[in-house]
């Protein structure tokens, strides 16, 4: 006669469960908005996006990095929460950069739809300087659904994006309206064996400008906290175990 080991059955429902927690968290959608600190007290800091963009929900949470625009320091494993504020396993480390806020009294943006405060601030580079920025903490070898934006006060002003050896361009115009090319880049690809995703941007004629970005697991399976899994495989483990020692009582019986 043998009989389920629920001691077993408990570890593998609590692996299971915290599997998915983490797969959940990997599928979840991160935004970054780049800031402008301003020129205090003349210019007042830009603000943070939040809401959708080509990807998420009215009242989405993102992640603000701001900088001045002489040039700021490389930022190194800043970590980063989700769309719901919710903390995540990934980090972001960028170089030395330029930021800059277009909707000021002297200079206005292109971009006057509802995302507006997305696309009127940005981190810039020079013509023919790419500068790369690294995503880590994803899950390795996943593909990731990359959109990169750009748009910035001066019409034509082409950027250059690169994502593992692909390379699309955004050339921005006075629109109202997000539209791929126009103002932003979409990319879907694969993070390396280390769970880094990385893309770089660059000037192709002029300057190069990244308001932000968004990134999300493809194909990504429903976010199920792990404190709500493991009740329930808890409960399938414990109803196993019922079931097989009621049938080794009859088999006794028989015997």
């Amino acid at each position: 006669m043998k009989v389920l080991n629920v001691g077993k059955a408990l570890a593998v429902a609590a692996i299971i469960g915290s599997s998915l927690s983490v797969d959940a968290q990997a599928a979840s959608l991160v935004g970054v908005d780049f800031n402008s600190s301003g020129f205090p007290p003349f210019i007042p800091a830009s603000q943070t996006y939040s809401g959708a963009a080509v990807l998420g929900a009215p009242g989405d949470i993102w992640n603000g990095v701001a900088g001045g625009f002489s040039g700021s320091p490389a930022v190194s494993n800043l970590p980063l929460v989700d769309s719901t504020g919710t903390a995540t396993s990934l980090t972001l480390t960028l170089p030395a950069l330029g930021y800059f806020d277009a909707g000021t009294a002297t200079t206005q943006p292109l971009y006057s739809g509802p995302e507006s405060a997305l696309l009127r601030d940005y981190v810039f580079t020079d013509n023919a300087d790419p500068k790369t920025i690294d995503i880590f903490g994803l899950t390795a070898s996943a593909n990731y659904r990359l959109i990169l934006y750009s748009s910035t006060n001066e019409a034509g002003r082409k950027t250059d994006f690169t994502v593992n050896g692909v390379t699309k361009s955004v050339s921005p115009v006075a629109t109202s309206s997000l539209s791929a090319g126009v103002n932003y880049a979409d990319f879907t690809s694969a993070a390396d064996a280390s769970g880094k995703l990385s893309f770089s941007f660059s000037g192709n004629g002029s300057e190069g400008s990244l308001n932000g970005f968004q990134i999300q697991s493809v194909n990504q399976p429903t976010a199920v906290p792990t404190p709500a899994l493991l009740p329930g495989l808890v409960g399938l483990g414990v109803a196993a175990f019922r079931k097989r020692k009621s049938e080794a009582s009859a088999e006794d019986g028989e015997a």
